[in-house]
Formats: C-alpha cells, structure tokens, sequence
C-alpha cells in the first residue's frame, strides 16, 4: 500500500511539474466593439453599396483624385448614412456633415444639405478645396472635421496625435469597412 501511495504520488509530482511549466499560449483578446463600431460593422457596407454610385458621379464629375472609399469612411462617421442628420450643435448637416459655413466657402448659391445627392457633391468639393489648401491624407480627414483654420493650429501646435485618435481613426476605420469591392 506504501509503495502504491508512493508512486502515486510521485507520478503527481512529476505531473504537476509539467502542468506548472507547461506554458500556455496567450491569446490576444481584441476589446469589444463599441456601439458606433458594431453599427458600421453592420450597416458600412450596405451604406457603401447604397451611396456608391452617387459618390463615384461626384468624384468624376468634380476630377477628384481621391478615393471613393475616403468619402464612405467620412459618411459612416458623420452620419452613418442616414441623409436627413443634423448635428443639434455644430449644424453640419446630412450623409457627409456639411455645415452651412461651407456652402458659403463654396459660392454655393442655394444650398440644398439635406438632398443626398447635393450633400456628397458639396462633401466632395469641400474635400477637394481642402486639398488646394495643402491637406493631404490624414491631414486632409482632420481638416474636414474641424475646418483648415483650425487644423492648422492643431499642426502648429504638433497636436495631431491626439486629435487623430477621435475624428481621425473613426473615419480611417469606416473607411477600411466601408469598401464595396
């Protein structure tokens, strides 16, 4: 019976060596999604394929070198797609956000935000003023968001790290989930 204890216990020993040095592979957990997160998973492409024709008249009509996918990306932020938004306190209104200051930047005679298709054309040309501006890339997603002025004194001031962790990354992933092809 002793010599039966003891091997029983020294084969738990043994075992509960390998067990304590065993290393377990570590998984990497992804945090949850947040609510705006799991809505643009759900909803970005079907908003994309929605608004895709609309968007790529836009861009050609108004030769804008960037892609369609950077115009999705920032209607899934602003609005998620829905046309009639209005932001109760900037007043950017529609799928892009456009503000009323903008059609006036524009030399927009009648400024028609809450027509879909006229919201992405004035998005798409406020864009591409933008650009003449000097934005480019990222630059260009944080202006759009809070206007070149202030844009630039975010750069001038070496503060675009932390503004592109809010307007910046949202638009960056709606865009990457935004895409239709």
């Amino acid at each position: 019976m002793r010599k039966q204890l003891a091997v029983l216990l020294g084969f738990t020993a043994v075992a509960a060596a390998l067990i304590y040095h065993y290393e377990v592979p570590k998984v990497e957990k992804k945090p949850p999604l947040t609510g705006w997160q799991r809505s643009v998973v759900q909803d970005g492409p079907a908003v994309a394929a929605r608004w895709q024709k609309t968007i790529e008249r836009s861009l050609t009509r108004h030769r804008a070198d960037f892609p369609a996918d950077l115009i999705v990306g920032i209607m899934l932020t602003e609005s998620m797609g829905k046309p009639y938004v209005i932001h109760p306190k900037t007043g950017a209104t529609g799928l892009l956000g456009v503000k009323p200051v903008v059609c006036r930047e524009l030399r927009e005679k009648k400024c028609e935000l809450l027509n879909p298709h006229k919201n992405i054309t004035l998005g798409v040309r406020y864009l591409k003023l933008l650009q003449k501006y000097g934005f480019e890339d990222e630059e260009l997603i944080l202006a759009y968001g809070v206007g070149p002025t202030r844009a630039r004194e975010i750069f001038k001031t070496k503060r675009f790290r932390a503004h592109r962790s809010v307007y910046v990354r949202k638009v960056l992933y709606a865009r990457s989930l935004g895409k239709t092809s």
